[in-house]
């Protein structure tokens, strides 16, 4: 991280500054609308998979530290 106040990742659509790429990459699913993450259950998508893990509580009533099957496009990921 850097501390010195440099954002030099820029988003092309409204000009928001990031310290890393992967954060750029993520806000630019909020103008997209693109829901990666995806209850297999219910078909509900989601943009991040930490909101999809919670979201997969209402089923199991487990806790966050059980794992997972995130489906993000076609790749199954066990997080």
């Amino acid at each position: 991280m850097k501390h010195n106040g440099e954002v030099p990742h820029l988003c092309q659509l409204c000009g928001k500054g990031f310290v890393t790429r992967s954060e750029l990459k993520k806000h630019g699913l909020s103008h997209t609308g693109e829901k990666q993450c995806v209850c297999m259950t219910r078909g509900k998508g989601y943009m991040q998979h930490g909101d999809l893990l919670r979201h997969l509580l209402t089923h199991t009533g487990e806790n966050l530290s059980v794992a997972h099957t995130v489906v993000r496009g076609l790749q199954i990921i066990q997080i």
